[in-house]
């Protein structure tokens, strides 16, 4: 946007006023309001924003009849500080002064001599209401340009505006009709690729970020946005190795973190790969590059991340932070005109997550050592209160992706502009009517030619069977689904598995006694993919026992064993060991194939209580990331770019 924005107040500031400069009377305080534009444009050249900016105040304050310095004070909070409301007030104004000494379109009196002017502050309009949601007044003000002029960015921009209003084939037809009239390369074949994505024809769509891709390298060498759209197809694809590199390739371009877009997709990507300590590196990189503009607004991605951080601190086994975080992405206010996603989406995804978190705090409380009963009979009502709470939350998801989402579009896996975690998407599906999903689910698989995402749908379908007690096809269909995961899609298995052994756990007297060997496997398995969801699960860690037979080692093995794990004497994968050294008791868990120290947590005895609870959270936390995926050298959308 900036570059489209700096090239019109080029020509905004040498035009103005062109018919009053070739006169010979110019007055003094003419010359005076244009010293102190030119003085202000020449401090924002110099990279002193804050002097122009008092300039510009100055001007305004002794011409206030004068639209200019409303106007360009309304860009800089535009563009370069993000202050969309501030932005919209000024732009507002200056288009009152402008009509008030020049005329207006709307009633057929503007002076043609400020043709070119009058352009520009509609221009200026559109894109302010288009940053504050205001999709409807944004295209009145951009048909209002349409029926006097014509500009080069105009289709892409309109199109853009009719996508956001759901008027996807209206907005296909106009950005053909631009490309065709030589409209902006670059911002309306990236559009179209869009617009193309959300039909369905993927391929073409990528077949158009590729045309907006080289348009960029031909000239500002600023792909990111192309970039990061082409990686969102290669995703919804389930090309993910294709995606991960179009966003990588996004961050390395010079404007890659001018929107949160590609960091978010990427860190998203990570965490499907449970590759959780990754996905934070790339949410703080991009904060970190933001910063750079110290005066840069974060209000076009505050929200966004602090969703995604709360997702990887849950994952993590960091409720604390995981709870302020998700409360942090439910209050603050978010802008979603210049991306796809929207506030519905955001807020589905926030109610979901925040449901999530309330279900496993409800499952970590359960292994927490009280050292008085009031203490335990306080957690007991907590419980009460957060199952109500996570239950009251995901009943509000349903009511708004029903409701508000176009009858739950994003149910349909890998939903482009969606913010929902989709390995946990059954966990909201289970408040559905069993024979109301399978049907829903059957029509989705008819439509849906991906292969990868009728796996998925399948796991879904399991979990809402695990809530209806119909244990064994939950068993039977989980299974089936754990087969055809790929290698990567770690999330997904492990929140599959979950199911599956809990499943199990129903039926334990009904299936054959290999199964039960098997289960302890797969619990093994689940903790090695991610700890923290044999806790939230509330199931139990099969391990070897070491006991020094001290009071306070089998004091703390009693709890340990009651609660998160259990004893397996023959082939287990962890050892677990309570042992006194002098006044201090120690607890670890040793993965035992490896020969890697798990958690280790020495106390004195006195301070038992904490002991035991910080050993549970930490031999439940993420440790290391699994090895990425083997990416290519190249991709169709980057062939023959330079």
């Amino acid at each position: 946007m900036k570059q489209y924005l700096l090239k019109l107040l080029l020509l905004l500031f040498l035009v103005i006023p062109s018919y009053a400069l070739t006169q010979q009377s110019i007055k003094s305080e003419n010359k005076a309001l244009s010293t102190l534009l030119e003085e202000a444009e020449n401090l924002f050249m110099g990279s002193h924003p804050i002097d122009a900016r008092a300039k510009l105040q100055e001007a305004i304050q002794k011409f206030p009849k004068d639209y200019k310095a409303y106007l360009r004070l309304g860009q800089y909070y535009l563009s370069d500080i993000g202050h969309f409301k501030l932005a919209y007030r000024f732009i507002k104004t200056s288009e009152e002064k402008f009509e008030a000494e020049f005329g207006s379109d709307k009633n057929n009196s503007l002076n043609p001599l400020y043709q070119n002017q009058h352009a520009i502050v509609l221009y200026m309009l559109s894109e302010a209401e288009l940053n504050l949601d205001r999709y409807q007044d944004s295209l009145n003000t951009l048909e209002r340009f349409e029926n006097n002029y014509w500009m080069n960015w105009l289709p892409g921009s309109k199109a853009w505006v009719l996508m956001k209003m759901g008027k996807i084939s209206e907005a296909i037809k106009v950005s053909k009709r631009g490309i065709i009239e030589g409209a902006e390369p670059r911002r309306t074949w990236n559009i179209l690729g869009i617009l193309l994505s959300m039909q369905g024809q993927r391929e073409q769509s990528l077949k158009a970020f590729r045309q907006a891709i080289i348009s960029e390298m031909m000239t500002s060498r600023q792909a990111s946005t192309p970039l990061n759209n082409s990686g969102e197809v290669y995703r919804e694809l389930f090309r993910d190795a294709e995606a991960e590199f179009a966003w990588i390739k996004a961050l390395e371009m010079s404007d890659g973190c001018e929107h949160i877009l590609p960091s978010l997709n990427l860190s998203h990507a990570y965490i499907e790969q449970l590759r959780l300590f990754q996905a934070e590196r790339v949410l703080n990189d991009f904060e970190s590059c933001f910063n750079q503009s110290s005066d840069r607004e974060d209000s076009e991605h505050r929200t966004l991340l602090a969703l995604a951080r709360g997702k990887i601190a849950l994952r993590k086994n960091d409720i604390k932070l995981a709870n302020k975080l998700f409360q942090t992405a439910l209050a603050d206010q978010q802008w979603f005109g210049k991306i796809g996603t929207n506030e519905n989406d955001v807020k589905l995804a926030s109610l979901v997550s925040r449901a999530e978190l309330l279900s496993a705090q409800v499952n970590a409380n359960k292994d927490v050592y009280y050292s008085s009963y009031s203490k335990l009979l306080f957690s007991k009502f907590e419980n009460i209160k957060k199952r109500f709470l996570a239950f009251w939350n995901r009943r509000l998801a349903r009511k708004l992706a029903s409701e508000e989402m176009g009858n739950f579009e994003d149910l349909y896996t890998r939903h482009t502009d969606a913010m929902l975690e989709y390995p946990t998407l059954g966990n909201l599906l289970k408040g559905f009517n069993t024979n109301a999903l399978e049907k829903r689910l059957k029509n989705l698989k008819l439509k849906d030619d991906r292969e990868q995402a009728s796996h998925q749908y399948n796991a879904y379908l399991g979990v809402n069977y695990f809530y209806n007690y119909k244990y064994k096809k939950a068993y039977n269909i989980l299974s089936r689904s754990l087969k055809n995961f790929r290698e990567f899609d770690r999330f997904q298995k492990a929140e599959a598995l979950a199911y599956k052994i809990k499943a199990f756990k129903k039926l334990k007297f009904f299936l054959p006694k290999q199964d039960k060997e098997t289960v302890k496997d797969e619990t093994e398995l689940l903790f090695s993919l991610l700890p923290s969801q044999v806790r939230f699960h509330n199931l139990k860690l099969p391990v070897r026992v070491i006991n020094d037979k001290s009071k306070y080692s089998k004091k703390a093995l009693k709890h340990l064993l009651k609660t998160r794990f259990t004893n397996r004497s023959k082939n287990a994968k962890y050892q677990l060991s309570a042992t006194m050294n002098g006044d201090k008791l120690s607890l670890q868990l040793l993965d035992i194939a490896h020969n890697q120290i798990i958690s280790n947590i020495s106390e004195k005895t006195e301070d038992f209580e904490k002991l035991v609870n910080v050993f549970i959270k930490e031999a439940f936390s993420h440790k290391t990331d699994p090895p990425q995926l083997n990416l290519p050298s190249n991709i169709s959308v980057m062939e023959g770019v330079r």
